[in-house]
């Protein structure tokens, strides 16, 4: 499908027509109902996806959990968080959320990490621009346009969300001047890359990939199941052990493994699995990921580690 050329994706985006007040539970709610009702449409374009090793299998009640972890968000464009009134100096004094702008986000193709983003910064009324490389692109596609048939249903500007599919998925920020924020999603290097070729603030997470270091087999068939559920995991393991693990990279010690994690690793998410309590409690200091776990698997919450007051501003407001 042919789309429009860069700089109108990020024109129209920019250019959205923004509400002046929002119904957020409504909004959410009618997504949630819409993707609900046609999951099954959903479902087929999810199974194209993963026919042409394109994807992974998608869950609905992944999500509406994400959906409604959303709908129980406080931070919601326009709430006035604070106020007072102070007699003695004759003032009111109060905190509103607004919106920050025109947000550009980079990232993975992950279904869940897109869907999250979209509400968090609809939820803010910012407008979002959408930026990857086509990996899941059939799920991808139709929730996108599924969210943008409720936007127009609630007369709301579809043009508030707009994609950009290129193998150079970093050619967005050339337009850097329009982005008030950049989000960077995906493994160490995508993060990097973002970093580097942009001039705004940005917010980069490794959201679903993981490391793991193994220096015991006692867990190995949870290992095994674990390593099932997704694609990002890179594995370590101590060199003298027997282990037959696709693409699992041999360490001397748990001293390589941790500089390994550190230097190229997500840093979003790492597991020891060990015997050893010394080697446990180095791993724990060491290694400098969101999340550190000993002889357990990361939970599968799919819920993302980018809080909401980082998407709007909290301003002050003071009269007489």
């Amino acid at each position: 499908m042919e789309q429009d050329s860069l700089e109108n994706i990020v024109l129209q985006t920019q250019n959205a027509s923004k509400a002046d007040s929002l119904d957020i539970n409504k909004l959410l709610t009618d997504i949630k109902e819409s993707l609900d009702k046609t999951f099954n449409v959903l479902e087929e374009a999810n199974k194209i996806d993963i026919k042409n090793n394109n994807g992974f299998k998608i869950e609905l009640s992944v999500l509406d959990n994400i959906i409604n972890h959303c709908l129980d968000e406080d931070l919601v464009y326009g709430k006035v968080i604070d106020s007072i009134r102070n007699n003695e100096k004759k003032y009111y004094y109060s905190k509103e959320i607004e919106s920050l702008g025109t947000v550009c986000l980079i990232f993975d193709g992950n279904p869940y990490t897109l869907l999250e983003l979209i509400l968090r910064n609809l939820i803010v009324n910012n407008s979002l621009v959408i930026s990857y490389n086509g990996y899941m692109y059939g799920t991808n596609n139709y929730i996108v346009e599924t969210i943008k048939n409720v936007l127009t249903h609630n007369q709301m500007d579809p043009n508030q969300i707009n994609t950009y599919l290129n193998d150079n998925i970093y050619q967005a920020l050339k337009y850097y001047t329009s982005f008030a924020l950049v989000i960077g999603i995906g493994n160490r290097e995508l993060q990097n890359n973002v970093l580097k070729e942009t001039h705004n603030k940005v917010i980069t997470s490794g959201y679903e990939h993981y490391d793991l270091y193994i220096e015991s087999l006692n867990n190995l068939s949870f290992i095994k199941e674990f390593i099932n559920l997704s694609n990002n995991i890179t594995i370590y393991y101590q060199e003298d052990l027997n282990i037959d693990l696709p693409n699992a990279i041999p360490v001397t010690d748990i001293d390589e493994a941790i500089y390994n994690i550190n230097l190229n690793g997500s840093l979003y998410s790492s597991s020891i699995f060990t015997d050893n309590k010394d080697n446990a409690h180095t791993f724990i200091k060491e290694v400098k990921s969101k999340q550190v776990l000993v002889n357990t698997s990361p939970l599968a919450n799919r819920l993302l580690d980018i809080k909401q007051n980082n998407l709007c501003i909290e301003k002050t407001i003071i009269y007489p």
